[in-house]
Parts: C-alpha cells; structure tokens; sequence
C-alpha cells in the first residue's frame, strides 16, 4: 500500500481521505481520515484524526478517534482522545481528555459521513434590515374609527329626527 507523505516544507489546508497510511513531516489545517497515521517530529496536525493507529512524534491539536494511539517522547497532543488503546511515553505532553471506548471508529462515524454528504448550498445573503420609516406630514391624532351614524330612536320605536346631529335627548 502506498504511503501519503506530507513533507516537511508543505502545508495542507484541507481534508486528506486515504485508505492506506498517512506520513506527516509538514503542516496539515484539516482532517485526516486514514488507516495509520505516523506524525513525525516537527509535523503537525490541526484538525481531527480518525484512523485504527495513531503514532505522534509531533504536534496535533484536535480530536483523536481510533483503536490504538501512541504519544511518543517530545510529542505535544492538545486533544480529546477516543481509543482502545492509549500509550503515553514520558515526555509527551498531553492536554484534554481521553475516553475509552470498545470502538472509537463508530464513535467517529458521524464525522465522516458529515464529509462524505456535499457541502450546503451558499446561505442567501441576509436581508437588510428595513429603515425606520419617518411620520406622515400631517398626523392625525386621536383618530378612532367612527360607526356610520344611526338614527335615534324613541320610545315609539320612530326614528326622532327633532335634535340635531350628536346631541342626545334628555328628559
């Protein structure tokens, strides 16, 4: 099976998806879904590993899925680990937490079916927000809104034109 190799002058911004091993003597900004990964002193991974064997002999900071991990003297991990298997020489530094699990690379499934689905489409740009609007010229203040007027009715049941409009009668 043929190897990966990122070299110690190159830089990956970017996912890399092998089925066989990863070498990392440069830089990698991305995730690295592989079979093995050997990350070599002065490489550095910044994003999640899934992989069945993991060896760091440099720096990764991001999560760590899979079923065997080694972090060799001088080696820096700022991670959170999901393994079967973890081994800490003494000399490397760890910072975050680790969680044994019977397999970690189910517990990373999720992740990789989220690369596998496309990417969403591009959001619509959001709308802009409206401006106030400014007052009529002329506002109308105290504005009630009026039932059409209705004759007057007395006790006759007749409609009483005799007062004029808006007063009532009283007796």
């Amino acid at each position: 099976m043929t190897a990966i190799v990122v070299g110690d002058e190159v830089t990956i911004v970017g996912d890399i998806v092998s089925n066989g091993n990863v070498q990392v003597e440069g830089n990698v900004r991305g995730h690295v879904f592989c079979t093995n990964i050997n990350i070599c002193d002065g490489g550095q991974v910044a994003g999640g590993i899934v992989a069945e064997n993991v060896i760091v002999h440099g720096r990764v900071s991001g999560p760590i899925n899979a079923l065997r991990v080694t972090l060799e003297s001088g080696s820096h991990a700022e991670s959170d680990i999901c393994h079967r298997s973890l081994k800490l020489d003494q000399d490397s530094y760890f910072e975050g937490r680790s969680h044994r699990s019977e397999n970690p690379l189910l517990d990373a499934l999720s992740e990789i079916e989220q690369f596998k689905r496309p990417p969403p489409p591009a959001a619509a740009p959001a709308a802009k927000p409206k401006l106030p609007q400014s007052p009529p010229a002329h506002p109308r203040r105290n504005a009630r809104r009026v039932a059409p007027a209705r004759p007057q009715t007395g006790q006759s049941g007749m409609a009483r034109s005799d007062q004029p409009a808006g007063q009532s009668s009283r007796r």
